[in-house]
């Protein structure tokens, strides 16, 4: 962008692994506006779609993924053999303490949908649909509201009909765990990316169509939906010239 613009150009992630939309919306909101952007580009869909699935509302008590928690506040423990050890490991090995604590985390913060393995999912689609075309629509709508220009990604993936073996393995194990065919879910998932489509289109918002531009090949992703150096590489090549063509890098 820089190159190609002769602008300079400040790009901050606000991505979080697991964040769904009601997530983002939170950080547009608290994180993103106060630095005053001149432009955010927004993508999801997998993690609304899964989040839905499994249970059916944004507003929950997940213990690792409700927008709301009551956070517990102690006093400081005393300085101890296992204090003095947890705040060296968090300045010289973060990784580490970070597994650390999780080998003492309760089994549903390891594995978060543990209690639902083994239950056929029950779903609304018009109502995950809904749901997430709303969060959408307020994450536009709170760009507008302060000057930001927004722009809609559809995401890219490696869902095809039929999957490739890959993913034909990783399906069959939600199937397993879920009873949602990949028939079923590949359905579901085109109909997210549909209504990124539908909402950029009424609400006359830029659009990168990732879905229909990132090959769905192993060489590009290397799960379902994260990208390769190579894949990062082509989204760059497809945002690019969506970007250069908003009134934020005329010169």
């Amino acid at each position: 962008l820089e190159e190609r613009s002769g602008l300079r150009v400040n790009a901050y992630n606000g991505g979080r692994g697991g964040n769904d939309t009601l997530h983002a919306l939170d950080i547009l909101i608290n994180v993103a506006v106060p630095l005053r952007p001149d432009v955010v580009v927004f993508m999801e869909a997998v993690n609304d779609l899964n989040f839905l699935l499994y249970t059916g509302t944004y507003w929950n008590d997940s213990p690792t993924r409700s927008p709301v928690q009551t956070i517990r506040v102690e006093r400081e423990p005393p300085l101890g053999v296992r204090t003095f050890a947890d705040q060296g490991l968090r300045f010289l090995a973060p990784h580490l303490r970070s597994a650390w604590r999780q080998a003492d985390a309760p089994e549903t913060w390891t594995d978060e949908w543990r209690t639902l393995r083994g239950t056929k999912l029950v779903f609304d689609e018009k109502a995950i649909r809904r749901d997430f075309r709303a969060n959408l629509g307020a994450i536009v709508a709170v760009c507008r509201l302060h000057g930001i220009t927004p722009v809609l990604m559809t995401q890219q993936n490696r869902f095809t009909q039929p999957p490739d073996p890959f993913v034909a393995r990783t399906m069959a194990r939600f199937t397993q765990d879920f009873g949602i065919s990949y028939e079923a879910y590949f359905a579901l998932y085109a109909g997210m990316n549909e209504e990124v489509r539908a909402l950029a289109q009424a609400e006359h918002v830029p659009l990168v169509e990732l879905d229909r531009e990132i090959p769905k090949t192993r060489v590009f992703l290397y799960d379902t939906v994260h990208c390769t150096e190579a894949g990062s590489r082509r989204v760059a090549g497809a945002v690019t010239p969506a970007l250069l063509a908003l009134p934020a890098f005329t010169p």
